[in-house]
């Protein structure tokens, strides 16, 4: 008896899921005849006033599945684009502390490898950066190349040497602040 009635009542479940998949997709064409009969009531008013709601459920689940992975993607290109900028603006202050000090005797050749890596992490960096950063950046570099290509070779005339003190410490105090302003840059991006 027992056994039958479980068989039973697996056939009852097997025949109401055939019912609701049957209405599922033919739910679309009958919208306008079985509107009328649910409103008289009945039990095919109930199954299909349940299956729409199902369906209207699924719609919401679906549109916030979609949603959370927008947003995730948008926080990993986000953070891609974090992670790059911080990247380029390390390799900007690296090398325009490396260009203060190598050139700190003698003047940089502007045809020089050094001199040219040092423009290309500029110009690169003024393609992902904020405006406020690339103007920044743009006052480093022309402070780092005023230093670097001022004409040392007259080392024994103490103005030229003052002068040449003093650029060098203009622009190390540039590349200071820039690294402070950066910093922010891509602090906000943890903090928010």
């Amino acid at each position: 008896m027992p056994s039958e009635l479980i068989t039973l009542h697996s056939l009852l479940g097997d025949i109401y899921h055939g019912l609701v998949a049957m209405l599922t997709i033919i739910l679309p064409f009958l919208e306008k005849a079985v509107v009328p009969l649910a409103t008289v009531g009945g039990t095919l008013g109930g199954v299909y006033w349940a299956q729409k709601g199902q369906i209207k459920l699924k719609i919401i689940d679906l549109d916030f599945q979609r949603e959370n992975i927008k947003r995730e993607e948008k926080i990993k290109r986000d953070k891609e684009l974090v992670d790059e900028r911080k990247s380029k603006y390390t390799s900007f202050i690296n090398k325009a502390l490396y260009m203060n000090q190598k050139y700190i005797y003698d003047a940089c050749d502007p045809s020089s490898q050094d001199y040219i890596e040092f423009t290309i992490i500029h110009n690169e960096l003024q393609i992902i950066a904020p405006q406020s950063i690339r103007e920044f950046a743009y006052k480093i570099y022309s402070s780092v190349n005023e230093y670097i290509l001022f004409s040392k070779n007259h080392q024994n005339n103490l103005i030229i040497m003052e002068t040449c003190d003093k650029l060098r410490d203009e622009s190390i105090k540039k590349i200071a602040l820039f690294q402070a302003f950066t910093n922010k840059d891509i602090i906000k991006y943890y903090n928010d």
